[in-house]
């Protein structure tokens, strides 16, 4: 009788030693299969923080872009103004030239005598022109017809011939001067309009990089 209460006891025990460590393999398992279903489905935040963090990022980037495009648009139109400006002031300036060249060569007409005498050297030393002058020369294609009666009019006219001298002098003078004027402001419109297709150029490629953002965040 003993015999058999002590069995099943012993029988009991090892029942019972078998069913916990059952359970607590059972727990183990469940915690590790939480365990893998939080390290799988842990990723999915950081993706999305991830993503916020770009759309930040291109958010700053647009405003900075936006913010270079509104100084650039402003330098185009300044330099634009520029070139308008000097190609106003250069047409004004040939246009003045031009007129100034008529209004010379018609006093020089009006005084074909005097100039003729100029020319042809009637007055002596004196009285030279320059051979790179712009009226010289046109002094000097009006006397051809004259030459022959020039000394006997440099005799008795002799202070409308100084004075005509001294008119084509300044006028060459002057005309050289608006020459240089007129080059050199060629030459700077020139500059001005190289400037230009350099901001434009930059103002094109900034717009499509904004343009470009833009449709990333659209997307």
């Amino acid at each position: 009788m003993m015999s058999q209460l002590l069995r099943y006891s012993l029988l009991a025990a090892a029942l019972l030693t078998f069913v916990g460590c059952d359970a607590k393999s059972k727990h183990q398992s469940l915690g590790r299969t939480d365990s893998s279903s939080a390290a799988v489905s842990a990723p999915a935040k950081p993706a999305a923080d991830q993503a916020a963090v770009r759309r930040q990022l291109a958010l700053s980037q647009l405003t900075e872009l936006d913010g270079q495009r509104y100084q650039l648009v402003s330098r185009l139109n300044q330099q634009r103004n520029n070139v308008t400006e000097l190609e106003q002031a250069i047409t004004r300036q040939t246009r003045a030239l031009r007129n100034y060249e008529v209004q010379v060569n018609s006093y020089l007409l009006d005084h074909k005598m005097a100039v003729a005498c100029i020319a042809a050297g009637a007055v002596g030393g004196s009285v030279a022109l320059d051979r790179t002058g712009r009226f010289s020369q046109e002094a000097k294609d009006i006397s051809g017809g004259v030459a022959v009666i020039a000394a006997l009019y440099a005799l008795a006219n002799a202070k409308e011939i100084y004075q005509v001298a001294k008119v084509i002098t300044e006028a060459d003078a002057n005309y050289k001067q608006a020459e240089a004027n007129l080059a050199a402001a060629q030459s700077r419109l020139q500059q001005e309009r190289r400037a230009l297709n350099t901001v434009e150029t930059n103002h094109r490629q900034l717009t499509l990089k904004i343009n470009q953002l833009r449709r990333q965040l659209q997307a």
